[in-house]
């Protein structure tokens, strides 16, 4: 994934479902015509997949994804109409602080790879984003993401 090399980002540290995300979230950042990503994007792509323990987590936390991603699109303006194709959309640097904390969860949580929960976590604990002040207005925080990811995958990855 290029994006993922150009913004410092290796791969091989993600899963295939959290680099569907991440893909996801591009998208999402071209759609809106932003030449970044940032983690209002990554949030808007949690909330359009069905990523398995995320989206249970969302269920279990009573957070309706509809109204989630609905909030940031109402928040986000959007840029250029124009823009090529094949743009390579940089990670903002809170995005980035974001993906770092992914990391570090991931491996607190005794898992090899940053899988999509650790980015909804990652988003969550650098706190001073859109996407983590749009998922707190809806009731979610580090603390009971947490909670609810960790019962998810203690009953095998769903409700």
């Amino acid at each position: 994934m290029d994006e993922m090399r150009t913004s410092g980002a290796d791969a091989d540290r993600f899963t295939d479902n959290a680099l569907a995300v991440l893909a996801e979230a591009n998208r999402a950042a071209e759609w809106l015509g932003h030449e970044w990503v940032g983690t209002e994007h990554i949030v808007l792509a949690l909330t359009e997949r069905d990523v398995d323990v995320v989206t249970a987590a969302f269920e279990r936390t009573g957070v309706d994804r509809r109204k989630v991603n609905d909030a940031i699109r109402g928040i986000v303006a959007s840029g250029r109409a124009e823009q090529p194709a094949a743009l390579k959309r940089p990670f903002t640097s809170r995005t980035k602080t974001s993906l770092d904390f992914a990391a570090e969860t991931a491996r607190t949580m005794g898992q090899p790879l940053i899988a999509p929960e650790h980015l909804l976590l990652g988003v969550l604990r650098e706190r001073m984003n859109i996407g983590a002040q749009v998922l707190g207005d809806h009731g979610l925080t580090v603390e009971t993401a947490t909670q609810a990811i960790e019962q998810v995958r203690n009953m095998g990855g769903s409700l």
